[in-house]
């Protein structure tokens, strides 16, 4: 598990920061790349390639799996991350 970027403080954790995701742009790469993968199964359904289409599925469910996995996993941890600061500002308080 990652350590948070931006510790605690003694009044309370700064909840105005803006999380940083770690991956950047490549989850919506990987996404992209899905969706022309797609395109091309369309395409090899309307020319009559059936030979190629799960081949083509391979590609289009594993570039969709890597990228709203990485998603859905950094949307967790910045969930995880305000859930934990609003317990440690809520302790300061009390």
């Amino acid at each position: 598990m990652r350590t948070p970027k931006y510790a605690p403080r003694a009044a309370g954790a700064p909840l105005g920061v803006a999380y940083r995701r770690k991956s950047g742009w490549l989850p919506f790469a990987e996404i992209a790349m899905g969706t022309g993968f797609l395109t091309i199964v369309y395409y090899s359904i309307d020319v009559m390639n059936f030979v190629a289409l799960p081949f083509l599925l391979i590609f289009v469910c594993g570039y969709y799996w890597a990228g709203f996995s990485t998603l859905w996993q950094e949307h967790k941890a910045k969930l995880r991350f305000e859930r934990e600061a609003r317990r440690v500002e809520v302790e300061a308080v009390s």
